[in-house]
């Protein structure tokens, strides 16, 4: 397809569900419908730009992969940065409805640091990662960018926890939160400092499951037992809200670590 037929494609698909959210809020002026709008744009707009230009990003990132089955690393980051503030619109659109905004805020600020990685360091998550001497190895995979969003909203969720119970000790999980979210996208840096080699798969995983094990150690010296509450069954529309985000999230990032496994599998079997 041509930019012009995608354009006037996603003129159909996006502009009338947009122009009726438009003409709903103009006759209600009720700042739901705006919110829903706003959020609406924000997821749309930056798909539909990966769309409409998709042979100008693929040219520049590469498509598929020479090392692996699949994506090049670079081009799966790029896309994914795509994807970033629509997830945080989502987030503080439903902390705004249930009047959590604090939480919500809290929880968005977990994109921030792996958005700004997505968009600046394709540098260094990319298949020339991969090539170490001779050899092909796992190379700096951009899964590193979920460890630091899964940091991100277990440690933001511990500071809201602790924010009225102990304000001294939240800013200092603030802080610990944050450095940790940097650690996990830097793995060239911290390759330089340390004995195992990040690039090769062993190294990558020891890496970062130290890594996550170090944080939840640190987590809990903040939190206690606190941290890890009774499971209870919460029926209300918050509550199953709240569950599918996060079992959905997860479950997206387990299948997408399992084809990612299969994939690498495959390539070195052949």
């Amino acid at each position: 397809m041509s930019i012009k037929q995608r354009v006037i494609l996603l003129g159909i698909i996006i502009g009338v569900p947009g122009l009726l959210l438009v003409f709903d809020y103009l006759n209600s002026k009720d700042l739901l419908i705006l919110e829903m709008l706003i959020v609406f744009l924000v997821i749309v707009l930056p798909i539909a730009y990966s769309f409409i230009f998709v042979d100008k990003l693929n040219e520049k990132y590469g498509r598929f992969s020479q090392v692996r089955f699949g994506y090049t690393y670079q081009r799966s980051l790029n896309f994914v940065s795509f994807i970033y503030p629509g997830i945080v619109c989502v987030i503080l659109f439903l902390a705004n409805f249930f009047n959590k905004l604090l939480l919500g805020s809290l929880l968005s600020l977990a994109f921030v640091i792996p958005f700004i990685s997505a968009c600046f360091r394709t540098g260094v998550f990319n298949d020339s990662s991969c090539y170490l001497g001779g050899e092909v190895v796992f190379g700096y995979h951009p899964i590193c960018h979920t460890f630091s969003i899964l940091v991100g909203l277990l440690g933001f969720y511990n500071v809201y926890n602790l924010f009225n119970v102990n304000f001294n000790g939240a800013a200092l999980l603030f802080i610990v939160t944050v450095l940790f979210q940097v650690i996990f996208i830097i793995p060239n840096r911290i390759n330089g400092i340390v004995s195992i080699e990040i690039r090769k798969k062993e190294g990558f995983i020891l890496y970062n499951a130290l890594t996550g094990a170090v944080y939840l150690l640190i987590s809990f010296l903040f939190m206690g037992s606190a941290m890890f509450p009774p499971i209870h069954l919460n029926l209300t529309p918050e509550g199953i809200i709240r569950k599918t985000i996060v079992w959905g999230i997860g479950i997206i990032f387990a299948i997408l670590i399992i084809r990612q496994a299969m994939n690498m599998g495959k390539r070195k079997n052949k």
